[in-house]
């Protein structure tokens, strides 16, 4: 059966008075009904007090009508507030598949009147999702969301409302009702499961997470394959068996610099570690931790970044660390959502809060899907063989470096080091090359042995 998506979104802003949305029941239809409340922006004048109201859009998701030739229309009410009202757009999906967006430039209402208008659509899809905007004269703008499923055995509807000025956005609540349940329906990104962390579950321990490996044995490990795979220029190796890369141009999401030295860079774990025991991964095989802390098919799930910055996130999850770009937040949040949802991780209520927050940075129009990579359908072949086999070509782009240096394991711990200061320095020597192999940062944070005199 083909499915029809229809948005109708709509950039909102604050401002005007309650508005309650009226619904035609469709049998079999359960209903999210949304009510939008805008609060008034008082401008002081040396002689009275003007109330300025925002526009509005509300929408009813369930169609009221349908005629024989199989269509059916949708109503939607405008209203301009108080200033002149310039654009109302229409974006519409069928069964995934985007229309062109449809601009109405005349017939709206007046400023401080409202007009209701109709929108016609083929009924011989299953779903589909409309978004509305409008917006006014002073960029003030207003936009509703409707996503409907046209079932002969069950359909679903949902309507949210959002209102909002040039600097702030807030999100009305949703909630959605049928005869006999009550139900909270996704209209955008994934909802992933509230869960606290409990205090049963295994305590966590980094090694449990084997990582980084040579899943394809040519000699480069993970690290240094994400290395390959995110640069923006050839890379160098540090020596002329090419596994380990030395230099190259990458752009680090969190900073929003760019890096040319591999040194300057950690491979981050999207999702920290911890924080995956912590959401459910805890009860994973050894091979699924294993696949996880290494898995490369999601762009997103490894990110060479700052190694300052993925120090300073550590394992905190959004709730308690976010990049420095802020630019990058509403990405940020997508990914972090698209990511524990495709693992089956929880999430806690602080934490989703936080992502909640971040998402409402994200420019007008930019929606869930828009942050989603295309994955790797077949991972890249190995430089080693390229290299071995184009001797000629692969000299004139290599430069050799200092040699890494071998794996110390786990011949230390904190009491061999005078000061902190010692200890950070022979952490930072190895880390990048083999992570945390003598286990001298307990918590995760990229700061080894914090109790020792000098520590943070």
């Amino acid at each position: 059966m083909k499915k029809l998506f229809i948005i109708i979104f709509i950039l909102s802003a604050c401002g005007g008075g309650e508005i309650s949305e009226e619904t035609v029941e469709v049998p079999t239809t359960v209903k999210a009904t949304t009510t939008s409340t805008t609060t008034s922006t008082l401008i002081t004048t040396t002689t009275s007090i003007l109330t300025e109201v925002m526009p509005t859009v509300k929408i009813t998701c369930e169609p009221v009508a349908s005629d024989e030739e199989g269509l059916m229309t949708f109503k939607f009410e405008v209203t301009t507030g108080t200033n002149e009202l310039v654009v109302l757009n229409i974006v519409s999906w069928f069964d995934s598949s985007r229309t062109d967006d449809l601009f109405i430039s005349n017939g709206l209402p007046e400023p401080g009147d409202s007009n209701e208008f109709g929108y016609t659509v083929d009924n011989s899809f299953s779903q589909y999702e409309i978004e509305m905007v409008v917006m006014d004269s002073k960029d003030n703008f207003a936009n509703d969301y409707c996503l409907y499923q046209n079932s002969s055995s069950s359909s679903t509807t949902t309507s949210t409302s959002t209102v909002a000025d040039s600097t702030t956005t807030t999100v009305a609540d949703s909630t959605t009702t049928s005869t006999t349940t009550t139900t909270v329906v996704s209209v955008d990104y994934p909802q992933l499961i509230i869960s606290e962390i409990s205090s049963s579950i295994p305590e966590y321990d980094r090694d449990d997470w084997n990582h980084w490996i040579d899943e394809n044995g040519d000699c480069q490990n993970t690290r240094h394959e994400v290395l390959i795979e995110e640069t923006l220029e050839t890379v160098t190796y540090t020596n002329d068996s090419y596994c380990l890369v030395s230099t190259g141009k990458w752009y680090g999401s969190y900073t929003g610099q760019y890096y040319y030295n591999a040194s300057e860079l950690d491979i981050d774990h999207f999702i920290p570690l911890k924080n995956a025991h912590q959401s459910g991964g805890y009860n994973w095989s050894s091979a699924k931790k294993e696949e996880f802390a290494n898995y490369r098919l999601d762009p997103n799930n490894l990110i060479a970044v700052n190694l300052s910055a993925n120090r300073s996130k550590g394992a905190r999850g959004p709730d308690e660390w976010k990049p420095s770009n802020t630019e990058y937040w509403c990405e940020y949040a997508y990914d972090w959502i698209r990511i524990k949802d495709f693992w089956n991780l929880t999430a806690t209520q602080a934490e989703w809060d936080a992502l909640v927050s971040m998402i409402e940075t994200c420019p007008p129009g930019f929606a869930y899907a828009d942050a989603e990579e295309e994955p790797i359908v077949e991972l890249p072949t190995t430089t080693t063989t390229t290299s071995s086999t184009t001797t000629t070509s692969t000299s004139t782009t290599t430069t050799v470096a200092s040699s890494q240096p071998d794996n110390p394991g786990d011949t230390k711990n904190c009491g061999d080091f005078e000061n902190y200061s010692e200890a950070k320095a022979w952490f930072d020597t190895y880390y990048e090359y083999y992570g945390d192999v003598a286990n001298l940062d307990g918590d995760n944070d990229g700061e080894p042995c914090e109790s020792l005199p000098g520590g943070p």
